[in-house]
This record gives C-alpha cells, sequence and structure tokens, in this order.
C-alpha cells in the first residue's frame, strides 16, 4: 500500500525539476557563449517547433492517459499503445521533416528577411522534435507499470547529454555545432525512450520499427514534390505555398484513409 507508493512522489518532482532545468539550459548556455540577437533567433525557432506540438500532444497525452489505466487492467494495453503511437507518428513526422526542408523558407515569407537564421535553427531542431512529441504522451505507461525511477533516470541523461552537446558547441564557438549536438543528443535520447515506452507496453521492435519504416515511406512521397520545388525554383514564395498545399493534402489523405485518426481527432479537446 503506502510503503509501495511512497517514493512516488519524491521521484515525480524530482523528474518535473530536473525537466525544468532541462528546458531552460539552452537559453542560459547560448546567453553565456553567443549574442541576445542568436538567442532571440533560438526562442523563435523554439517557439514555432513547441506551441502546436505542446498543444495537440498535451491534449492526446490526456485522452491516452484516461484510458492506459483501464486498457492495462482489460489486457489490451499494448493495442492502445500501438494505436497512439501510430497516430503521432503520422501527426508529426511529415510536418517536421517538411520543416527540416523548408523551415528557411518559412521563416523568410512569415517573419521576414531578419528571421531567416531562426528557420535555419528550427530545420535543425526538426529531427529531434520528432522523437521528443512521440515520447512525451506515452511516457505516461512508466506512471502505469510503476516505472517512474526509470523515467528519472531518462531525464538525468537528457539533462546531461544537452548540457554536453551546448557546452561542446559553446566552447567551439559555433551555435550551429552546438545546435546540431543538441538535436542529434536528443532525438537519441527521446527515440531510446520511445523504444522502452512501447517494449513496456508489449510490442515489439520489429513491430515498431516496421511502423516507422511505413510512416517514413509515406511522408516521402509527400515530401518527394516539395524537394523537387525547392531545387527547382527560385522563388521562395512558390516553395512555401507549394508547401502549404501538400502540407494540407497529407493530412486529409491521412484523415481519408485512417479511421482511427479520425476518431481520436474527433475525442481530443484542445
Amino acid at each position: 500500500g503506502l510503503k509501495r507508493y511512497k517514493k512516488f512522489p519524491l521521484i515525480d518532482s524530482g523528474s518535473a525539476l530536473l525537466n525544468t532545468i532541462s528546458w531552460q539550459l539552452p537559453v542560459l548556455l547560448l546567453s553565456m557563449f553567443f549574442s541576445p540577437v542568436i538567442v532571440g533567433f533560438y526562442a523563435l525557432g523554439m517557439l514555432v517547433l513547441q506551441a502546436p506540438m505542446n498543444l495537440i500532444g498535451g491534449s492526446i497525452a490526456q485522452v491516452f492517459f484516461q484510458r492506459a489505466a483501464n486498457a492495462k487492467h482489460n489486457g489490451n494495453l499494448s493495442m492502445l499503445v500501438e494505436n497512439i503511437f501510430w497516430i503521432l507518428l503520422k501527426i508529426s513526422m511529415f510536418p517536421l521533416l517538411l520543416l527540416v526542408i523548408v523551415g528557411k523558407d518559412i521563416f523568410l515569407v512569415v517573419f521576414g528577411q531578419a528571421w531567416g537564421e531562426a528557420g535555419l535553427y528550427a530545420q535543425i531542431l526538426g529531427i529531434w522534435a520528432i522523437f521528443w512529441f512521440i515520447s512525451s504522451p506515452l511516457s505516461t505507461i512508466l506512471s502505469v507499470h510503476e516505472r517512474l525511477g526509470l523515467g528519472f533516470n531518462l531525464t538525468i541523461l537528457n539533462l546531461s547529454t544537452r548540457l554536453l552537446s551546448l557546452l561542446i558547441g559553446g566552447l567551439i564557438g559555433s551555435v550551429l555545432v552546438a545546435l546540431s549536438l543538441f538535436s542529434a543528443s536528443g532525438a537519441l535520447i527521446y527515440g531510446l525512450a520511445c523504444f522502452i515506452f512501447l517494449k513496456l507496453a508489449g510490442l515489439s521492435y520489429a513491430n515498431t520499427a516496421k511502423m516507422i519504416l511505413k510512416c517514413f515511406l509515406v511522408s516521402l512521397v509527400f515530401l518527394i514534390p516539395i524537394i523537387i520545388i525547392k531545387y527547382s525554383f527560385q522563388s521562395t514564395l512558390v516553395v512555401v505555398i507549394s508547401a502549404a498545399i501538400i502540407f494540407f493534402g497529407y493530412y486529409f489523405y491521412i484523415y481519408q484513409k485512417d479511421p482511427q485518426f479520425y476518431l481520436l481527432v474527433r475525442e481530443i479537446k484542445f
């Protein structure tokens, strides 16, 4: 009873504190090594990435949390997690890969010539954002399985690699190195977390890899036209308008093809 759960609040609050420090760390370290202008570029790039994903991811996490405990009790947690993982992949992989390709173009059109560098930073952080977005709602599995200690260890690992990445880039004097290492190490840690969460839920590594590959190939079908357009036209505006059309085309396709996606969208409350 109480003895079994007495460490949970301590571990949970410790994880929350380290997580807060981890999110504040980039601005703090970038401010130490680089100009306020660069910090401003980073802040805008991160805001554009995080704001919609926090809204969508948080809403999905609520739906998932409501269902997860019952699903474990009923013995169908793995099926629920597989469905949620598949939907998270479909929501995040394509738009973030699209941002990796045309992020700077989008920022130039939306925010103006002065903010192109922020778009480049968003491009660099795009790969990390895929793994972060998917792993965040799935982390509920740790509570369901009473494995909060594992979550604490992952938070420490994430904080350590983030600190190291930013220090290396800062000491070298290159913000692009700092953000590239930040993105690569983040993708690695959040990717590892995803696989751990899915394994806890009973999904095999082979099945997980198969879903990732399938989603990537579908995304690629929609990404190839924008890659061709980007390197065929000199106009940034043409590239951004084309990206917007392809963006909506992708989601219309997913919405029509996947009943689970349709049902979840109806259930989510933003």
